[in-house]
């Protein structure tokens, strides 16, 4: 009879009153937002960043290491989750929103009104944001709205804010990957774009900083300071630590009249050390994390500030491109691959790539790839925005 109640149960429509259908959807919000929790973790710890003490319980704020820079990972009391790196002050945030967007693509006046929601809400947001929903698969909508909620490359309508919409589920192996290429663009991405290092320095100084010093300084023509075209030799940094040491000598020696010059060059010379691991993070490989030799950095073009780093370890190439179309720099890793014009499937970036990658490939001719420009989508393979291969 015990079993006959509980089968009884199976086919039995629950009538649920307004305060238990609350709850129940409270639930299943709150275990979608723990697993959204638990995956962005897991994205980080497969891109190589983990907690500084793993032995820790997990709290609503945890310090991070990896790709040389500080990260925190933090919980905030709206359920949101965010990504901070610490030193240079940028941040991401991811929102899940426990909404099947597959059904709503299948009416397009639904699918539009709720992009539109979204939409307004980034409006609002002072960094990108990532919004994540539960991939059902229950439906397939057609291309164009495929490619609208699975996409790491969107703006908002106004304010250009950047944002993207990604499915996510426990079922799916390609849910890490999606959330870590995330994650990777906003890191390696900051990264890569902090190219060249720059320096706040005393104007009256820059001249003689430069004279022998050219092949690596170069004077910001927009500000007070100078760029670091070039990761400095250890003999760069010897030679002009000797140099200033000498000018602060004979400025000391030169009396009053020369204590301000004086200032100046201790100044700089408290940065010298900073000056010279200014490429700490440029140089470690994104996907092995592995320091490069300086040899092994190419700053190609010097009016538009661009530049390529090669992994002796791993074979990959990462840096900067130039965008034809909104002349931008743009990040970009870039991976030994042949690109045919017969993937135009959805989702084949991340099949093909998973989490290592920024910027989305858009062709190939023989061994070089060709990138779209994460800031206008501009594909430089086939020289338009709207080209197929996505």
């Amino acid at each position: 009879s015990k079993l006959w109640r509980e089968w009884y149960k199976i086919y039995k429509i629950q009538v649920l009153t307004g305060e238990e259908l609350y709850k129940k959807k409270q639930e299943i919000y709150s275990g979608f937002n723990h697993f959204c929790w638990l995956l962005i973790i897991k994205a980080m710890d497969h891109l190589g960043i983990s907690p500084e003490d793993k032995d820790l319980p997990i709290e609503k704020e945890l310090k991070l290491i990896g790709r040389k820079v500080n990260i925190k990972l933090i919980r905030l009391e709206d359920q949101t989750f965010e990504i901070h790196l610490v030193d240079s002050k940028k941040k991401i945030r991811f929102v899940p929103i426990f909404s099947n967007l597959n059904n709503l693509s299948t009416s397009d006046d639904d699918f539009d009104n709720y992009i539109s929601i979204i939409d307004q809400q980034v409006e609002k947001s002072s960094c990108k944001t990532i919004i994540l929903f539960p991939d059902q698969n229950i439906v397939k909508p057609d291309n164009d709205k495929l490619k609208k909620i699975n996409s790491l490359f969107l703006k908002s309508g106004k304010k250009n804010n950047p944002y993207g919409i990604i499915p996510v589920s426990p079922f799916s192996l390609f849910s890490v990957e999606k959330v870590g290429r995330a994650i990777r663009q906003f890191i390696d991405g900051t990264i890569i774009k902090s190219y060249p290092p720059e320096f706040d320095i005393n104007n009256s100084l820059i001249p003689e900083l430069i004279q022998n010093n050219n092949h690596w300084i170069e004077k910001n023509s927009k500000s007070d300071g100078i760029f670091i075209i070039k990761p400095p030799a250890n003999n760069d940094i010897q030679k002009l630590d000797r140099y200033i040491s000498s000018e602060i000598h004979k400025a000391q020696g030169k009396g009053k009249s020369f204590t301000h010059r004086k200032q100046i060059l201790e100044e700089f010379k408290i940065k010298l050390e900073e000056i010279r691991n200014c490429y700490k993070c440029l140089l470690a490989c994104p996907l092995c994390n592995v320091s490069q030799l300086e040899n092994n950095f190419n700053n190609r073009y010097l009016d538009n500030k661009t530049f390529t780093c090669s992994c002796k370890n791993c074979k990959v190439e990462w840096g900067l491109n130039s965008c034809a179309n909104c002349k931008s720099n743009f990040p970009f890793i870039s991976l030994n691959a042949k690109i045919s014009e017969d993937q135009l499937k959805v989702g084949w970036v991340d099949n093909m790539f998973g989490m290592d990658l920024i910027a989305s490939p858009c062709g190939s001719k023989g061994e070089r790839m060709y990138y779209r420009c994460t800031n206008c989508n501009y594909c430089s393979f086939h020289e338009n925005l709207n080209c197929e291969l996505k």
